[in-house]
């Protein structure tokens, strides 16, 4: 009996840890950030178009990063439902259409980050 209650006390204990570091995620979904997938780059001046937010308004007139991308990602958690941003892609960051980023929909400051299909970054 007590040795079975230890492995229940350490099952449940390993749980309740598993469950606390999901929340600490660099790109977690409380802070804005959603995975994405490139669809165009281009310049500051480029007339590249999209439906929702278009953050190089949002820069300022000398805003730090020179190139932008639309972006396209899933709203409410559905494959189904797309949003389009304009986002800053960082001066030191190659990205071309169909590269997997992150996005941070709540500040147009977050540039993009590069991750992997699996959502890892470099």
């Amino acid at each position: 009996m007590i040795k079975s209650l230890t492995w229940v006390s350490l099952l449940l204990a390993l749980l309740a840890s598993g469950c606390t570091s999901m929340d600490t995620d660099t790109y977690g979904r409380k802070e804005g950030w959603r995975r994405a997938r490139v669809v165009e780059v281009g310049g500051i001046d480029s007339p590249m178009k999209t439906l929702q937010t278009d953050c190089r308004s949002e820069l300022g007139p000398n805003p730090p990063y020179t190139r932008f991308a639309v972006v396209s990602y899933n709203v409410r958690g559905s494959p189904r439902n797309k949003a389009r941003r304009i986002s800053a892609i960082p001066n030191d960051l190659n990205l071309q259409a169909d590269d997997l980023v992150y996005v941070n929909i709540q500040n147009c400051l977050a540039p993009l980050r590069k991750r992997d299909a699996l959502g890892n970054t470099p």
